[in-house]
């Protein structure tokens, strides 16, 4: 059984690491996941304190995903609609099977939400 919860805990971590490149694969989740396969082994010291911490980090990282660019887009000077834009792009670009998905949605939304309260290209961009 350890054997197994190794190997998962390992396969995991490894999809974690590519999440952090690939925008399709929540990578915090997928490696706090694989980090807890490991605690069920005997090869990990049982240490609960740092399985809390590692936890409340990865919250806090998948939370700041999303918060980011909307206070981007704010701190430089979007409208309500460019903040909304952005959070809608983002979600749909993270969504799709394009490379740079996640960056490409979040400022096509952006421009479209600011285009949709501006109407100019010009001031949109």
């Amino acid at each position: 059984m350890d054997t197994l919860l190794l190997i998962l805990g390992f396969c995991c971590m490894l999809v974690g690491i590519l999440g952090s490149v690939l925008p399709v694969l929540p990578g915090p989740g997928i490696s706090w996941l694989g980090l807890v396969f490991l605690y069920f082994t005997n090869a990990v010291p049982d240490n609960y304190w740092i399985l809390g911490i590692t936890f409340t980090v990865t919250i806090i990282i998948s939370l700041l995903e999303y918060i980011i660019p909307s206070k981007g887009t704010k701190q430089f000077g979007g409208s309500k609609y460019g903040i909304w834009g952005t959070n809608i792009g983002l979600v749909i670009g993270l969504l799709s099977p394009i490379p740079f998905g996640f960056l490409i949605g979040a400022f096509a939304g952006a421009f479209i939400g600011e285009l949709c309260m501006i109407l100019k290209i010009t001031n949109a961009l």
